[in-house]
């Protein structure tokens, strides 16, 4: 069987960033390959300089060294050549799922106009193997499908497009594990699809993807890509329950329903939580049931789709939201070291706040870089420290660790457990992994449709 990606002795740059050396790497038809490493390693700058785009600007690739796609000479020169290779050839599964779509169309639009050549069966019978074929997805602008629901809806594409290379950046992040399993099994299907089956290059921080997906397991450490099995992550356990007698930080009390303008019906209904000085409270459910509404209601960023009565510290900056999308809630062209100053304030000189990124795996220089040159990883602790440095008294989380390589997520879930041990902040952390939730939380809740909110003790 020919080769569909072939690379030798290259190496990918990209300004600011570690560049990542490739000394050899071959994939045919059905091949699978997942890249794991530290956040910031260069995952993503192998993908994207793989992908050939952009071409210009501080965000580019520049790469060196023989890379052949399909035969031929990659990325080409021709921007004409490019466009068309991208277009039947690759299908790219981006970190950040919300930045493949255009946000002034409907879904359903932008699947039609991606898969000219697919019948509306097809389509159907795609999406429902992804886990979406029960939900008025179509019908939506994209920012009103959680990250989850996007993701699946690009890998649904990939399958009707058929394409010969597939390159997936962390495409089971913050996805629940049915969720993840529906775009794994997908992605299995494309690799075992009769000839010509396309290869698949994946990038993510998921331990059991390579073993389920059955590829070739690869490392990139120190600049350099080498076969390596990957580690999962061993959280810090939660040792110390909150007081007794600890005053209630935050409530919400009944009747709270989380609703989203698109639809008529609330998505979550009689919501009653407490959260306590001391207390950190794990939010578990599946993609798309309504976990980051919920939490953009409690931290007073959705005023239109809550009704109900929510009671929390004042002044407003007492309430820290931690987003789920890192890179949408940084300003890009700021220096991180500018926006944990301002977040800061008085509380902690610059050598402080150097010594708190360094104890996240952020090093000085990297805190000198705009928020946009950051990797997705090192945005996301970068988001996280913001918010620790305001000194919150309610610490509001969706997925700190998604995206995160088990070093860098342990120094998360460490750090935040030392807050709650110094300061008594409170904390609710919505997270798929329930390993993660029952080692750090005081309570867990479950949210589920039809079902509203329950919990369940440790």
């Amino acid at each position: 069987m020919p080769e569909l990606l072939e690379i030798r002795d290259a190496c990918f740059v990209r300004a600011g960033a570690q560049p990542v050396a490739v000394p050899a790497l071959t994939l045919r038809g059905g091949d699978v390959a997942v890249v794991h490493g530290p956040s910031g390693a260069g995952k993503t700058t192998l993908l994207e300089g793989l992908l050939g785009v952009p071409r210009r600007g501080p965000g580019r690739v520049s790469v060196s060294g023989d890379v052949r796609l399909c035969g031929r000479d990659w990325p080409p020169r021709r921007a004409a050549e490019l466009r068309r290779a991208l277009r039947d050839d690759v299908a790219w599964l981006p970190q950040d799922p919300l930045a493949a779509f255009d946000p002034l169309r409907r879904l359903g639009e932008q699947l039609a106009a991606a898969t000219p050549h697919a019948s509306a069966a097809d389509r159907d019978a795609v999406l429902r193997r992804v886990d979406l074929g029960d939900e008025p997805l179509l019908a939506r602008a994209p920012h009103a499908a959680s990250g989850g629901q996007l993701q699946r809806l690009l890998v649904a594409i990939a399958m009707l497009r058929r394409p010969r290379l597939v390159l997936a950046d962390e495409p089971t992040a913050g996805l629940d594990r049915p969720r993840a399993e529906a775009v794994l099994r997908a992605l299995g299907e494309l690799a075992a699809a009769p000839a010509p089956a396309p290869a698949l290059l994946v990038a993510t921080h998921d331990a059991p993807v390579a073993a389920r997906l059955g590829g070739r397991p690869f490392a990139l450490r120190d600049g350099q890509l080498a076969p390596a099995e990957p580690v999962a992550p061993r959280w810090p356990a939660r040792l110390e329950a909150p007081p007794a007698d600890a005053a209630v930080r935050l409530r919400c009390s009944r009747p709270f329903d989380v609703r989203v303008p698109q639809r008529r019906t609330a998505i979550v209904t009689g919501v009653d939580v407490a959260l306590h000085d001391g207390e950190v409270v794990a939010l578990l459910g599946p993609s798309g049931v309504g976990k980051t509404r919920l939490l953009r209601c409690l931290a007073g960023h959705d005023r239109t789709a809550p009704r109900g009565a929510v009671r929390g510290p004042r002044p407003r900056r007492a309430t820290q939201l931690v987003f789920q999308d890192a890179a949408g809630s940084l300003t890009s062209h700021l220096r991180a070291g500018e926006l944990l100053a301002h977040a800061a304030g008085r509380s902690a000189s610059p050598a402080d706040i150097a010594a708190e990124a360094l104890a996240l795996g952020l090093a000085p220089e990297l805190l000198e870089r705009p928020c946009g040159a950051l990797s997705g990883g090192e945005r996301r602790r970068v988001a996280l420290l913001r918010a620790l440095l305001a000194r919150p008294a309610v610490l509001l989380l969706d997925e700190p660790t998604a995206d995160l390589d088990p070093d860098r997520a342990v120094a998360v879930a460490q750090r935040v457990l030392e807050d709650v041990a110094a300061r008594g902040t409170a904390v609710l952390w919505a997270t798929h992994d329930e390993a993660l939730a029952f080692a750090v939380a005081d309570r867990v809740l479950r949210l589920g449709p039809g079902r509203g909110l329950w919990e369940e003790w440790r």
